[in-house]
């Protein structure tokens, strides 16, 4: 009875404590490669509390109450080479953009003294992406600073009602946090106020550059539902993650370029609340494990994700002074897109493995959709590392996974609203990561 009073105490201490990070503010998004606990291994079908966020049905998966802790340090280069010249007739030059992230994640589960029920919970950021490129670069009307993230709470329960079947849900509180800033074009605003067709003006013009400014917050919720088999030494588990449908408010800002004619037309900063409205999109995960011996084993991880859900992105600025010509409609015209990942751990020494994976995943971005904003390839993945048993409890494990973009060109005459030119990208993410099981 003391074991299980215990069990219940943590579990209860922990999910207090985490609930706490939820006060503050998130920054960042993940657009591309998403934040896994990649040195955890095996995704869907993990055994340990790190599965908990891929697949809640393999919290049967785990004996009694355990714990997983990961930071994934991410470093994300991007290059944008613009096509044709400058207004001066001069050729763009190149735009760089360095950033990194920290991605923390805790997952909790515990068996609460029983063989036939799990509680679990978790803590992660699996979407983050940010960009930060020269306030004076060639890709500064598409973008010059972009950060989204969202930060997931994640209650679950977990049963096992046969020995090698187990079943789970969950559901998330997410808070969500979007900044976005821009050069703005204002010669085509002003085009468009006047009655004037804006495609008769020359495009960005040095005196009519001012700058746009988007800041959201606001939460969204979204549910889970999985199943984990292990008949011997197979695990087979499958998972359904929901759409979400986000809504933010906050605020939406002009700022017009600093020149007589402008002070005149709009007086100063123009500063409205706003709303933006979109989806992130459902996904299907699948995945087997084949248990080799107690400190080896290897895996097939696969996922579906419903991008096409994704159709618009809707910022609706407030209209109570009369002026509805702020408001902005993206349509969109994403593809789903397949994940897969293949991969394994292997004991060497006493208390010692390494493991390896290697990936790959298409693009959900069309190339007349690409933009300094997000930019997105199919892409390639490898990682390996290290895992050592500090004692029977707790294990450290360390890693390290490269992503690789496949270049993207897109010319001119094919752009439609994406901005012409080169688009490079490569990730690197290091990660460690502690694991403790309680006795």
């Amino acid at each position: 009875m003391r074991d299980v009073s215990a069990q219940v105490g943590i579990t209860l201490f922990c999910m207090a404590a985490i609930g706490g990070v939820l006060v503050y503010p998130a920054e960042g998004r993940a657009g591309g490669t998403r934040a896994t606990n990649f040195a955890s291994g095996a995704g869907t079908v993990s055994d340990d509390a790190g599965g908990i966020a891929l697949n809640p049905g393999s919290m049967g998966l785990v004996e009694g109450t355990g714990s997983t802790l990961d930071l994934q340090l991410s470093l994300r280069h991007q290059t944008y080479d613009r096509a044709g010249t400058d207004p001066d007739g001069n050729r763009y030059a190149k735009a760089d953009s360095l950033t990194t992230r920290a991605y923390p994640m805790f997952n909790h589960v515990s068996s609460l003294g029983t063989d036939w029920f799990r509680l679990g919970f978790s803590v992660r950021l699996p979407f983050q992406y940010s960009t930060d490129w020269p306030t004076d670069g060639a890709q500064r009307y598409g973008n010059i600073f972009h950060d989204v993230t969202a930060i997931n709470l994640t209650p679950a329960i977990g049963f096992r009602p046969l020995d090698w079947l187990s079943v789970g849900a969950s559901f998330s509180y997410v808070l969500a946090d979007y900044r976005s800033y821009r050069a703005y074009d204002f010669g085509k605003r002003v085009a468009r106020e006047e009655g004037v067709d804006p495609e008769t003006v020359p495009d960005q013009q040095p005196g009519n550059e001012g700058r746009e400014y988007m800041s959201f917050t606001g939460e969204a919720f979204g549910w889970s539902v999985g199943l984990a088999l292990s008949p011997g030494d197979v695990r087979i588990g499958a998972a359904y993650h929901s759409p979400i449908d986000v809504e933010l408010s906050g605020q939406y800002e002009l700022y017009p370029p600093n020149n007589a004619y402008y002070d005149r037309r709009y007086n100063g900063t123009i500063s409205r609340s706003a709303e933006l409205r979109t989806r992130w999109p459902s996904e299907l995960r699948a995945g087997v494990a084949w248990e080799i011996d107690d400190t080896s084993e290897v895996w097939l991880d696969a996922a579906w994700t419903h991008w096409s859900q994704v159709d618009e992105r809707v910022v609706d600025v407030d209209e109570s002074q009369g002026d509805t010509s702020f408001d902005t409609r993206e349509t969109y015209d994403w593809n789903d897109t397949i994940e897969a990942r293949i991969g394994g751990r292997f004991g060497f020494a006493d208390g010692w493995r390494i493991h390896g994976e290697v990936g790959f995943e298409t693009s959900a971005y069309p190339p007349e959709e690409l933009s300094p904003r997000v930019i997105d390839a199919p892409k390639v993945m490898a990682g390996a590392g290290v895992g050592w048993d500090i004692s029977e409890l707790l294990t450290l494990q360390l890693g390290y996974q490269h992503v690789y973009y496949v270049p993207r060109d897109v010319a001119s005459g094919e752009a439609g609203r994406a901005a012409p030119g080169r688009y490079t990208q490569n990730r690197s993410l290091i990660e460690t990561g502690l694991k403790y099981k309680f006795q």
